[in-house]
């Protein structure tokens, strides 16, 4: 998934459902490392995870890392949407 500047919310809440949350805040970095697709119409997929934030101007940058593993449903008009988002899985 490339980066995406706040100003293309657009862009990232059209990949999830209507009912989703979305936060932004600081900068994120996804490096996909599995993608597995069904014929049911339905991929797993995992990847590792930065974000990079502050809370306010000289704050202390705060880093996250992790890994996530998501469950996408392809739609009708071939846009694939998160079914299921989980950025701590077990390990």
């Amino acid at each position: 998934m490339p980066a995406y500047s706040p100003a293309e919310i657009h862009t990232l809440s059209a990949m999830h459902p209507t009912s989703a949350i979305l936060l932004l805040h600081g900068r994120m970095i996804l490096e996909t490392r599995a993608a597995v697709e069904s014929q049911q119409g339905l991929a797993v997929l995992q990847g590792g995870w930065v974000v990079e934030s502050a809370t306010g101007i000289g704050a202390e940058l705060m880093i996250r890392r992790g890994l996530t593993t998501e469950v996408v449903r392809i739609q009708p008009d071939g846009r694939w949407l998160f079914v299921i988002d989980n950025p701590h899985p077990p390990e």
